[in-house]
């Protein structure tokens, strides 16, 4: 089975440390619900709760104060909606506290978290028909995990005791969307569904931001100083500036498009058609109308302190790319030495490397590159810098639209 339909088919949320990057996968269901969005009414709390042993509910007013929680406590709830000037607390035992409110959803509906909910260890909502958090919404926690895709008591308190490493979530009969509009500050963030929409902003400064999902995940405003980044889904839709990042790895098994730029003091990893069955671009800046065959090309740099690697069918890369250390941009390797063909790669910037530039798997010399528009004679070819890794013979070809114009650039071999 191939490496990311095993991602797409069951997810393992690993306890990690600040700034380490997780090991992730998921169990997909591929069967669709149809989500209406919710929209409780201002003064809506969560409703219809199990009582946890020593745990204590006390509301007053529009505030819901859930105290005593101790780690590993699930909460069964019939609904878990938040209007807009309601507000949620959970006081848990310590920041290292898990929390789970498993929603049963007995009117239907995904959870609409439009309100207020602070809590200073890990809170886990849990709906199987979805949850929106609002424009209105406010999260701050420890960490937080909306997932629209089930968790077993079991896995849980394991998960939450230590007596297991990773947290499973599984997609049964339903497997619901999440999405953000609203604003969440934690040290961890994971958004886990069907489908992944954030338009809103997740602020976790030196932690980790998870966005994962059967089919697709579209990123909105991310904050991620210090933080690693991971996506992984079917389509990845980035509409997020990402600056400095501790790492960022998208991996998609259909396409991947950045309309923003990213920049990362350490690896970054852009990796479309990840199951290799060649029905997946990777690109940056670049879009394409299929009615009036006209390319847009936008200024997206992609910045690393670390390596860079980016794969894909196809890749069109609209802004320079700067990596520290590597660049490896490779297009789909159709069979190594005996490939005949392959997705091109085509750069309209600057590629640059403090290390090794690698373009390609097999070596060959190809037409693997594009410049910019203009010919290389009137000076707008593209300019690459670095040393040639795994490049033979160490020339390639220059491939500058629309011109049909072609030049030669010559790395520096690799060691020198």
């Amino acid at each position: 089975m191939k490496s990311l339909r095993k991602i797409a088919r069951r997810y393992y949320i690993k306890h990690i440390v600040v700034c380490a990057l997780i090991e992730l996968m998921l169990f997909y269901a591929p069967l669709p619900v149809l989500l209406a969005n919710p929209n409780p009414s201002a003064n809506t709390l969560p409703g219809g709760h199990s009582n946890p042993f020593g745990v204590t509910f006390n509301t007053v007013s529009n505030t819901l104060n859930i105290g005593n929680v101790g780690n590993g406590t699930i909460i069964r709830w019939n609904t878990f909606d938040i209007g807009s000037s309601a507000t949620v607390n959970f006081q848990q035992a310590s920041s290292s506290a898990y929390v789970l409110n498993k929603v049963s959803a007995t009117d239907g509906m995904a959870s609409g978290i439009k309100g207020a909910l602070n809590a200073n260890g890990g809170v886990i909502v849990m709906n199987p028909r979805g949850i929106v958090i609002g424009p209105s919404a406010l999260i701050n926690a420890g960490k937080f995990i909306a997932s629209g895709l089930g968790i077993s008591d079991q896995d849980f308190r394991d998960f939450a005791n230590g007596a297991i490493s990773v947290l499973k979530f599984d997609a049964d009969c339903l497997s619901g969307n999440v999405s953000n509009s609203g604003t969440i500050n934690a040290d961890q963030v994971y958004l886990v569904g069907k489908n992944v929409t954030n338009t809103g902003t997740v602020s976790c400064p030196g932690g980790m931001v998870v966005m994962a999902a059967g089919e697709k995940v579209y990123l909105g405003t991310i904050n991620a100083t210090g933080a690693g980044v991971l996506l992984a889904a079917g389509d990845i839709l980035s509409q997020a500036t990402i600056t400095n990042a501790s790492s960022f790895v998208a991996k998609a098994d259909r396409d991947i498009t950045i309309n923003n730029p990213i920049s990362a003091t350490g690896d970054i990893t852009l990796w479309a058609d990840y199951d290799g069955d060649a029905v997946g671009n990777m690109y940056a800046g670049y879009s394409y109308n299929q009615y009036t065959h006209h390319e847009t090309i936008t200024n997206v740099p992609i910045t690393s302190g670390g390596n860079v690697t980016i794969r894909g069918n196809d890749i069109r890369l609209g802004g320079a790319v700067s990596a520290e250390g590597d660049l490896t941009i490779k297009g789909r390797d159709c069979g190594g030495s005996h490939e005949t063909v392959w997705g091109n790669v085509y750069a309209y910037s600057t590629l640059d490397a403090g290390g090794n530039i690698l373009i390609s798997d097999t070596g060959e010399q190809k037409e693997w590159v594009a410049g910019k528009k203009g010919s290389a004679a009137t000076g707008n070819g593209l300019t690459v810098t670095g040393k040639a890794a795994g490049m033979c013979p160490v020339t390639g070809k220059l491939h500058s639209p629309p011109a049909q114009s072609f030049c030669t650039i010559t790395l520096q071999p690799a060691g020198t």
